[in-house]
């Protein structure tokens, strides 16, 4: 179901090396490709309230998982399934179209969660709709009344669930709730963790190989709580302003916005000390409220901005960093009724670039899909 409009960057900017096809009569008001997978319409009655992710799409072929839920403000009992289960996983009918239909996969390709009973704590975005990055069709769920407990006698984990890592329990040595952004590629899994109590924000990782462990790192983003003042980023004042995750096999992308900073940033850090490896200011005004960012290669960086919303149209700014000139070019104005949720700062958002196209999926449940470029 086509549903939105592209407006290209004025003046077809012309970037080959991006894989993008321009219209040649002139980028101005050019019509896209788009699908809206719905996962929301008569699934949920409170669908103006709901939970959802999209953590992965396959570079070639298209497919994706994304989930959705309910925001009750209750949880769901019986986890992956139950009889008054308010979850669901979905994958796309025809990944490369026309049809912009899902499936519901609940009960045959959700993870499961051996040897253990679980409910998923509530069904809000921080808990149902964490988006992240992947390198498999993948999500993430804060799960309660884990019987039997974790190793430690924890009753409850936000557990990391991956079609072939299988589950994989996120435990921390520190009283934090991990209510951030994530990702993970081959056997790393990183997330941003919020202390609640103390205003700490740290960044953990785990090895996808040390299933019901503790973390084996992790590293302050706040001066005040940080072993050594300074950190590999500037002082972070609220979990706001990290907005998103994304390991590649150099290194550790961090997405920040927020009033310490002069200017929206990325961070890249080394994966195993968390050292600062480089940084770029994202200077163009297209992009001062940047939600979410795809890194699909070290030198070029999607980035997805908020341009504000009418009613139910949300406007998304596509752009690109050249990590190589530290320059931010605008590709595209979308304005679609499609994204729920993600208009808040404290929201995450799911952006994939693959094979021309891009994906953007709001905590808030359904994704969308625009191009070829």
């Amino acid at each position: 179901m086509p549903l939105g409009f592209i407006n290209f960057d004025s003046g077809c900017p012309g970037l080959p090396s991006l894989g993008f096809v321009f219209d040649e009569s002139g980028c101005e008001g050019v019509s896209a490709v788009e699908c809206c997978y719905d996962n929301l319409t008569g699934v949920w009655s409170t669908a103006v309230s709901s939970g959802g992710s999209i953590s992965f799409v396959h570079p070639t072929n298209h497919t994706f998982w994304c989930t959705s839920s309910e925001a009750s403000g209750f949880g769901s009992p019986n986890y992956p399934l139950g009889p008054l289960a308010l979850w669901k996983l979905w994958k796309p009918d025809e990944p490369t179209g026309p049809n912009c239909l899902l499936t519901d996969i609940t009960n045959t390709e959700a993870v499961l969660f051996t040897g253990h009973v679980a409910d998923i704590q509530s069904t809000q975005a921080n808990t149902a709709g964490r988006n992240g990055h992947s390198d498999e069709k993948s999500y993430m769920l804060h799960l309660v009344n884990i019987t039997p407990p974790m190793f430690d006698g924890n009753p409850a984990a936000v557990v990391y669930f991956g079609e072939t890592s299988g589950a994989v329990p996120l435990m921390l040595t520190y009283a934090c709730t991990q209510v951030g952004a994530w990702s993970k590629h081959g056997s790393d899994i990183f997330s941003l963790v919020h202390c609640i109590g103390s205003g700490g924000l740290f960044i953990a990782h785990w090895p996808v190989a040390f299933a019901n462990n503790y973390e084996d790192a992790n590293v302050s983003l706040v001066t005040a709580n940080a072993p050594t003042p300074g950190g590999p980023i500037p002082d972070i004042a609220a979990r706001e302003s990290a907005k998103a995750l994304h390991a590649n096999g150099t290194a550790l992308y961090v997405l920040c916005n927020g009033a310490e900073f002069t200017y929206p940033g990325v961070f890249a850090l080394n994966k195993s000390s968390f050292a600062l490896i480089d940084s770029w200011d994202i200077t163009n005004v297209d992009f001062a409220d940047v939600r979410s960012f795809h890194v699909h290669t070290d030198t070029l960086i999607y980035l997805l901005g908020y341009g504000g919303s009418v009613g139910a149209t949300v406007t998304w700014k596509i752009g690109v960093l050249d990590t190589t000139t530290g320059i931010t070019t605008t590709l595209a104005s979308v304005d679609s009724n499609c994204t729920n949720g993600g208009t808040s700062p404290s929201y995450t958002v799911g952006f994939h670039y693959a094979n021309d196209f891009f994906w953007i999926g709001a905590d808030g449940g359904n994704v969308l899909k625009v191009g070829p470029y």
